[in-house]
């Protein structure tokens, strides 16, 4: 899920993942073009960290989504408060399949398009 949600920003809002962290290789962030705030980041968590099952690792995105919409969002299936950002604009999605990659692509992109003048 993780190559296809970075060739959907790429294609769609020509956006390239950043890698800050030389420690965690695999953690991609996703700003934007002028103003680099991020609106996303793709990284593998241990479950405990995410209140899951501890010792397994989880693809997850975190998604900076309106604050409005955020208790919503954790009502879902897979949707969980956010890991290591400010709850209050971000939620973490699990990447292995309980959001179908459309809900993702569909619902949950378009917050990007809808906020990318303010970032």
């Amino acid at each position: 899920m993780r190559r296809k949600i970075l060739a959907y920003v790429r294609e769609k809002y020509q956006i390239e993942p950043v890698y800050p962290w030389k420690m965690q290789p695999g953690y991609a962030v996703l700003c934007h073009r002028y103003t680099m705030k991020w609106f996303a980041m793709l990284m593998n968590v241990e479950g405990s960290r995410i209140g899951l099952t501890p010792l397994r690792e989880y693809d997850v995105i975190n998604l900076r989504v309106p604050e409005s919409e955020v208790g919503i969002l954790l009502r879902r299936r897979g949707f969980l408060p956010a890991y290591h950002m400010a709850a209050r604009e971000w939620v973490t999605i699990l990447l292995d399949g309980t959001v179908p990659m459309e809900e993702l692509l569909e619902e949950i992109m378009p917050v990007i398009e809808q906020r990318k003048d303010r970032y």
